[in-house]
């Protein structure tokens, strides 16, 4: 088994004009499902952190770095589309082993 908790997601996985997709593997009982976004990946104390929500617009829980309506209308759509994804990674990340993570990164649809 392999033990990966979290996955850095670019432009070239997600279609995002710029910016990386945070998406992480948790005990779904230590908060809500989320995604994080970062424009730099070297700041990691500078990021928004959205709900992951079905057929609703997605929360914005946290923003810290003030995102634009362009990186928000981005954002909600890569989540939207690949919902599934995310709430499998979400939910057994940690269970999967490597080329299952692989299998399940290559699912993600680009925007």
């Amino acid at each position: 088994m392999c033990l990966l908790e979290f996955a850095n997601l670019l432009p070239e996985n997600t279609g995002l004009t710029s910016g990386i997709i945070y998406i992480y593997s948790t005990d779904p009982g230590t908060h809500s499902q989320r995604v994080k976004f970062f424009r730099e990946i070297t700041n990691r104390s500078c990021f928004a952190s959205i709900e992951i929500v079905k057929d609703v617009t997605p929360k914005i829980l946290i923003d810290k770095i003030d995102l634009t309506k362009q990186e928000k209308q981005e954002i909600f759509r890569f989540i939207k589309l690949n919902y599934d994804v995310l709430m499998k990674f979400w939910n057994h990340g940690v269970e999967m082993y490597i080329d299952e993570v692989n299998d399940l990164l290559d699912d993600l649809k680009k925007i």
